[in-house]
């Protein structure tokens, strides 16, 4: 027999949602959650560039050590606000806010300013101070750029132009 495309669209759009629902109602989550973000320019399904924000927690209870990752929504743009919000429906779609004590993130202006960075915002939006943890990789980033640039001086440009002639 012949399925019509439309029909199993609808039919799979049924079954993540009855599956989602179950997820959400069962899952096991700790006392206390570090919540971890972060954007990516990507590809939607009509071939258009878009910002994601992954938004994962992680906690000390076996269903939690690895991580649980609950988003990964398009939003409007990078900027500290959006990802404040799009991280704070998040946590109230799983209602898990009062459980967030940490927050872990890479070290980009838009997470780190502290007027209008999104870990800042995060903060006056839930109403309490978290400890922030910056990723480790992007703290190394910034000793080596500047072990870089102390050595080839600064590049304010995207693609450094010291290695554009490796490219040739």
């Amino acid at each position: 027999s012949t399925f019509s495309t439309a029909t199993l669209k609808r039919k799979r759009t049924e079954i993540r949602g009855k599956l989602n629902k179950f997820v959400k109602e069962t899952f096991n989550f700790p006392s206390r959650l570090v919540v971890h973000f972060d954007g990516k320019m990507l590809l939607d399904n009509s071939g258009n560039f878009g910002e994601r924000l992954a938004v994962m927690v992680s906690g000390n209870s076996k269903d939690c050590q690895q991580g649980k990752l609950l988003s990964a929504r398009q939003i409007e743009d990078s900027t500290g606000e959006n990802q404040s919000n799009e991280i704070m429906l998040t946590l109230n779609e799983w209602n898990i806010l009062d459980k967030v004590s940490c927050m872990c993130f890479d070290t980009t202006s838009s997470n780190t300013g502290w007027i209008r960075g999104a870990a800042v915002k995060l903060e006056q939006k839930i109403g309490k101070a978290l400890l922030w943890i910056p990723c480790r990789h992007h703290i190394h980033e910034i000793y080596i750029k500047a072990a870089f640039e102390s050595v080839y001086g600064e590049d304010n440009s995207p693609d450094y132009a010291f290695f554009q002639q490796f490219a040739r």
